[in-house]
């Protein structure tokens, strides 16, 4: 089997994802929606047809969270998708940087910016950089990036995905959009979808340091609530610094229901 479902099982999760009644993205659905895109270029027509469909919405939260996943697409599905998106359906977010509400304008515009900063030396996804430079020349204004600094790059997109007709070509980590970050990996290798951010930029090597640092909190906790419920073991005990142990020697005179 190619992976390939039904167009209206694929126009029903977009139009799930982006649905009016939303206040923000449904994270977890538009990566289910990203594993279906990369399971088949059939797929990917399909997802992105649909996510076409939702840009002539009435509803600009509709819009807005269609954009979303769009980008969300390009982040973390193969070349195959990124070629549509380059070729076929970037003129249909080009046109909604004329759209009447101005936060769509600002969001369409941001992503056509920042789309071909991240492949402005590759020859695959020429068209990017090609529509960003058509506004540019009709004096399109486009909104004020984040001077806090570059965006961190994108990692290569998982290898569940359908493999490419001929080898990528173009840079091996393009950037990131502008006003979006890249979310750990999951178990399956594939990155979260990115979350709009509020401030400067957040390095993707910040989150791997996040990361180790979270995992280590977790491994120190739970030797301390080891050395709480089972005694004081010696060498354990050496893991701690003077500040730890009295905390466990405190924690040890009260009752607590310790999570197993």
């Amino acid at each position: 089997q190619d992976g390939s479902i039904s167009k209206l099982s694929i126009e029903k999760k977009v139009d799930e994802a982006t649905s009016h009644l939303r206040l923000v993205p449904d994270w977890g659905l538009n990566t289910e929606i990203v594993d279906i895109a990369n399971q088949s270029v059939d797929n990917a027509k399909e997802v992105l047809k649909a996510i076409k469909k939702r840009f002539s919405n009435k509803e600009s939260s509709v819009i807005l969270l269609s954009l979303t996943l769009l980008d969300t697409c390009i982040l973390n599905c193969g070349t195959h998708v990124r070629a549509l998106v380059d070729h076929t359906y970037l003129e249909d977010v080009e046109k909604l940087t004329q759209h009447k509400n101005g936060e769509i304008q600002d969001k369409a515009l941001t992503y056509i910016r920042n789309w071909a900063n991240g492949f402005k030396d590759s020859v695959q996804f020429a068209n990017f950089n090609r529509v960003y430079t058509r506004l540019l020349n009709q004096g399109i204004s486009f909104p004020e990036e984040d001077a806090s600094g570059p965006a961190p790059p994108v990692q290569n997109p998982p290898a569940h995905g359908p493999p490419p007709a001929t080898a990528p070509s173009g840079p091996s980590s393009p950037e990131i959009p502008v006003g979006a970050v890249p979310m750990p990996s999951d178990a399956a290798g594939r990155r979260h979808p990115a979350v709009p951010s509020t401030g400067g930029r957040v390095t993707a090597e910040w989150f791997a340091k996040t990361q180790q640092d979270l995992h280590a909190t977790v491994e120190m906790l739970t030797l301390v609530r080891d050395l709480v419920v089972g005694g004081m073991d010696e060498p354990a005990a050496l893991a701690l610094d003077d500040t730890l142990k009295a905390m466990v020697t405190n924690l040890k005179t009260v009752q607590i229901d310790w999570p197993s």
